[in-house]
C-alpha cells in the first residue's frame, strides 16, 4: 500500500512539473514575443500617431508610460495596442502582471482580426492555472468585445441628432462670425463663356488679424473655379470672438450665370445621385454627402444637419478617418446635434489613433501646452506623412527650417518639401515665406531675400499686416536664419 501511494505521489509531482514545464515554455514564448511588430520585422515604427509613439516610448524602456498609452488606445478600441497591452500586462512591464486582462484583450484584438493576437490567445489562456480563471478570463473576454472594438466604440459615441441649431443660412454666413468683410470672387472669364457653373469649397485657418491663410481645398468643379477662390478669400477680413480663434472654418464659393438656376438643379441632382451610392454603401458618398448636405441652405421643414451628421457618422463607422474628425468639430459646436464636448474629445482622440491629420496636429499642440516639443513634433512629422496634403507639407516645412531645436533643423529637406508643392498650395504669399526660411537654412541668403520680398508683395495684395514678414526679411539681409518656437507659423 506504501509502495503504490509513494509511485502515485511522484507521478502527482511529475505531472505537476511537466504542467509547469509547459507553461514556462508558453510563458517565455509570449515574453520573447515582439512588442508591435512582427517577428521579420524590427524597425521601429516611422513618425505617425499615438500608437507609433507609444510603440518607441517602449523601445525607450519607458515601460509606464508606454503602458498608460497603450491602455488608452486600447480602450477606444484599436487592435494592435490592446495586443500590444496584453503582451505587457503579461510580463508585467510598467505594472502588475494581469494574465486574466491580458486574454480579454488578446480576445478582443482577434475578433477584430489582428493576426497575432490570433496566435496569442491560446497561448495565454493556458497560462491561466485553473479552470476558475479561465472562466473568468473567457466572461471579461466576453463583456469587453461586445464593449471595447473600434466600432462598438463609435457606435457608443454616435451623437444625439437635434435640430434645434439648423436655421437659414446664406450662401456666404459662417458661424463665430461677429463681422466680416468680403470681397465678392470673379467669375472665370473662359468658364463664364462657356456658361459652366459650380462651386468650390476651401477650408482655412484664421490668425489673429482675421484673414484666411493656409487655404486647403475640400472640393471644386473646376480648377479655375479652385484658383478664383483662393485668390480672393485672404482678402475677407473675419472678427472673431476670442474662443473662436485658431479653429478650422470652411468657405463654399458658388459660381452661376445670371438668372440660371442650373446649379440649384444640379446641387439637387448631386444630393440625388451621392445619396443612392451612399445607401448602396459607398462610402467616399456617404462622406461627400455629409458635406453636400450641411451646405445648403435649411429652413423649419428640412433636416438637413441631421442628415449630414447621420452620413458622417455612417461613413466614419466605414473606416473614413476624416470623418471621424469632422464629427469631433460638429459636436463640439453642436451641428445638428446637442453639443457634447466629452464626445467631442473621444472623437478627436479615435481620428488620433487613426492618424488624421487634424487630429494629428491638435494632439501635436497639446503636447506643446504641456511643454513636450520632442512629442508635439513627432505628430507633426506623422500628419506629414500620413496625409500628402499640402497643408501639412508646408506645416513641416516650416518647423524643419525655422525650429529652434537645432538637432531637428533640415534645411535641405524643408527646400525639398516646399518645393513639391508650388503647384498645390493655394497659400501663395505662405510658400514665399517657408521657402524664404528654408533658402536662409540653407546659407542662401540673396535667394531668400528675394523670395520674401515676393512674400510681401502677396501679403499687401491680401491687406495682411505687413510687420512680421518684414521683420524676417530683415533677418535674411543681416544673413540671419530664424529660429522659432515649435508652435510658430508663417501666418
Amino acid at each position: 500500500m506504501l509502495d503504490i501511494t509513494t509511485c502515485r505521489s511522484q507521478r502527482s509531482r511529475l505531472t505537476r512539473v511537466r504542467r509547469s514545464r509547459r507553461e514556462h515554455a508558453i510563458l517565455l514564448a509570449l515574453l520573447a514575443w515582439p512588442l508591435a511588430l512582427a517577428a521579420e520585422d524590427t524597425a521601429l515604427p516611422s513618425p505617425g500617431g499615438p500608437f507609433e509613439y507609444a510603440v518607441r516610448l517602449h523601445s525607450d524602456q519607458a515601460f509606464e508610460d508606454a503602458r498608460g498609452r497603450f491602455e488608452r488606445l486600447a480602450g477606444l478600441g484599436f487592435a494592435e495596442a490592446q495586443r500590444n497591452l496584453a503582451v505587457m500586462l503579461v510580463k508585467g512591464e510598467g505594472g502588475d502582471r494581469d494574465l486574466t486582462s491580458a486574454y480579454a484583450w488578446l480576445a478582443v484584438a482577434a475578433q477584430q482580426n489582428d493576426p497575432q493576437a490570433k496566435v496569442l490567445q491560446p497561448k495565454a489562456l493556458a497560462l491561466l492555472g485553473s479552470e476558475s480563471e479561465r472562466a473568468e478570463a473567457q466572461e471579461r473576454a466576453d463583456q469587453w468585445r461586445q464593449r471595447y472594438t473600434l466600432d462598438a466604440v463609435m457606435r457608443e459615441l454616435e451623437p444625439d441628432y437635434s435640430t434645434k441649431s439648423e436655421r437659414a443660412v446664406s450662401r456666404e454666413s459662417l458661424d463665430g462670425i461677429r463681422k466680416v468683410i468680403r470681397v465678392p470672387p470673379a467669375y472665370p472669364p473662359d468658364l463664364a463663356r462657356r456658361s459652366i457653373e459650380g462651386s468650390a469649397l476651401l477650408q482655412f485657418v484664421l490668425p489673429n488679424h482675421g484673414h484666411p491663410r493656409d487655404l486647403r481645398l475640400i472640393s471644386s468643379a473646376h480648377g479655375d473655379f479652385t484658383a478664383a477662390s483662393a485668390a480672393v478669400l485672404p482678402n475677407w477680413r473675419f472678427t472673431l470672438e476670442d474662443d473662436a480663434r485658431d479653429r478650422l472654418y470652411s468657405q463654399r464659393f458658388i459660381y452661376t450665370m445670371p438668372g440660371s438656376n442650373r446649379f440649384e438643379q444640379a446641387a439637387k441632382e448631386q444630393v440625388e445621385l451621392l445619396q443612392s451610392k451612399a445607401q448602396s454603401g459607398d462610402v467616399g458618398a456617404m462622406y461627400q454627402l455629409g458635406w453636400v448636405l450641411d451646405a445648403l441652405p435649411v429652413d423649419e421643414n428640412t433636416l438637413t444637419k441631421a442628415q449630414s451628421l447621420r452620413w458622417l457618422h455612417a461613413s466614419a463607422l466605414a473606416g473614413l478617418r476624416d470623418a471621424a474628425f469632422d464629427m469631433n468639430t460638429r459636436l463640439r459646436d453642436g451641428v445638428g446635434c446637442v453639443r457634447d464636448k466629452t464626445k467631442a474629445t473621444r472623437w478627436e482622440d479615435v481620428a488620433a489613433g487613426l492618424k488624421q491629420p487634424d487630429a494629428l496636429r491638435a494632439l501635436a499642440d497639446t503636447r506643446l501646452q504641456a511643454g513636450d516639443q520632442r512629442e508635439a513634433l513627432y505628430y507633426i512629422k506623422g500628419a506629414a506623412a500620413s496625409s500628402g496634403r499640402p497643408t501639412d507639407t508646408a506645416r513641416l516645412a516650416w518647423v524643419l527650417a525655422t525650429v529652434e531645436l537645432g538637432h531637428e533643423r533640415q534645411g535641405p529637406r524643408a527646400l525639398d518639401l516646399i518645393d513639391s508643392i508650388e503647384s498645390t498650395y493655394l497659400d501663395r504669399a505662405a510658400w514665399h515665406e517657408i521657402r524664404a526660411a528654408a533658402l536662409a537654412e540653407t546659407g542662401q541668403w540673396d535667394a531668400a531675400v528675394d523670395e520674401q520680398r515676393d512674400a510681401i508683395k502677396a501679403l499687401r495684395r491680401y491687406q495682411v499686416p505687413l510687420a512680421p514678414a518684414k521683420a524676417r526679411l530683415d533677418e535674411y539681409r543681416e544673413q540671419r536664419p530664424l529660429r522659432l518656437p515649435l508652435d510658430s507659423t508663417p501666418f
